[in-house]
């Protein structure tokens, strides 16, 4: 498919493996830490209202597919993203 717009969710530390990426036309950096220790710190309300906000950004863009390869990691950002295949 080479029209496909390709996105990676990736880890912020591990941006710069993929940065340069001649497939991936874009990423979105995320960080697993900061959202566990918002919930470990009891930050629920910044925490909900941060996912909303993620949750908006990921249906702007009306992915077809949203292929995870930590699914129980991020199963929530999967099921937000509003794609209609969910892999992972």
């Amino acid at each position: 498919w080479p029209d496909a717009h390709l996105t990676w969710v990736v880890e912020r530390k591990e941006a710069p493996t993929l940065d340069a990426h001649p497939y991936l036309d874009e990423l979105l950096l995320w960080d697993s830490g900061y959202w566990k220790r918002m919930v470990r710190r009891g930050l629920l309300p910044l925490w909900l209202a941060r996912c909303i906000k993620m949750r908006r950004l990921l249906q702007e863009r009306a992915y077809d597919i949203f292929i995870s390869f930590q699914p129980e990691e991020w199963q929530l950002l999967a099921r937000g993203s509003g794609a209609s295949v969910r892999i992972g």
